[in-house]
């Protein structure tokens, strides 16, 4: 089994060099990158500006799990498509984050290559603009 912090890295890694497959071309000058390596730090971004999407991992220094993403999900309100990174083989954790708000999950050990993050964060930006279009069809006030 791989460890979990080098299969974090890797995640990372692959994120900061593909980040330009998920962004359509000319448009990777309005994104912006920002790295928490704690819940608290994370925490404090959300609050100040929206982001549209957050790969939160559930093994952060000072908070470990599902309660990682029960605290942060409520601080984002319905802007951010949430993607669940785990190092955990336990198969209902990525059932639970997603009923409780995450739009995907991963397994950093089972991740081989960068296809399978680009597929999920592009899947969970999808369901979130869907989840949004729904919602204004309903006519639920979106926070902006």
């Amino acid at each position: 089994t791989e460890d979990p912090e080098l299969a974090g890295l890797a995640v990372r890694f692959t994120l900061s060099r593909d980040i330009h497959t998920l962004i359509p071309p000319g448009h990777l000058e309005l994104f912006e990158i920002a790295i928490a390596d704690r819940l608290a730090l994370a925490l404090a971004m959300v609050k100040e500006r929206p982001f549209d999407l957050i790969v939160l991992d559930l093994g952060l220094p000072d908070s470990w799990g599902l309660a990682t993403l029960q605290q942060l999900y409520p601080a984002c309100g319905t802007d951010a498509a949430i993607v669940v990174l785990t190092g955990n083989d336990d198969e209902t954790l990525g059932p639970q984050a997603l009923q409780i708000g995450a739009q995907d999950y991963l397994n950093k050990l089972h991740v081989s290559n960068g296809k399978a993050i680009r597929r999920c964060i592009r899947y969970a930006l999808e369901r979130k603009q869907h989840d949004a279009a729904e919602r204004a069809a309903r006519g639920v006030a979106v926070r902006s």
